[in-house]
């Protein structure tokens, strides 16, 4: 099952975690220091990282100009000496997201070069 979305550039599986993916989708982050706390709330999600020995997970979306380029996921954080950490989180996506678009933007120019300029 793949999802597609106007406000994201993936296509992406979503039918093992799709709580997450909409909040991923949202522009959210997600921070579970007990993923126990989600086996009623989120059974798939809870069987998938149950299954994955993940007790803990910090999942922030990579965005740029409000568009969903991928994410990160940080499996068995201490999430109590995060603290500054998950304060920056979304500037730490926003932030990849560009970087993203930029080295796409700059592959580009060097491909266009090759293409044009040579010959």
């Amino acid at each position: 099952n793949n999802t597609e979305s106007p406000n994201h550039d993936l296509i992406l599986p979503t039918d093992w975690v799709p709580c997450i993916f909409n909040i991923l989708y949202q522009g959210e982050s997600i921070i579970l220091d007990d993923i126990e706390s989600i086996k009623d709330s989120m059974p798939t999600e809870y069987n998938f990282f149950g299954n994955n020995n993940i007790t803990a997970v910090i999942v922030f979306p990579i965005i740029f100009r409000k568009r969903l380029m991928g994410f990160v996921r940080i499996d068995n954080p201490n999430i109590k000496d995060c603290g500054d950490f998950i304060d920056i989180i979304p500037v730490i996506g926003h932030h990849m997201g560009s970087i993203r678009e930029n080295n796409k933007s700059e592959k580009n120019k060097i491909f266009r070069w090759f293409s044009y300029g040579v010959g």
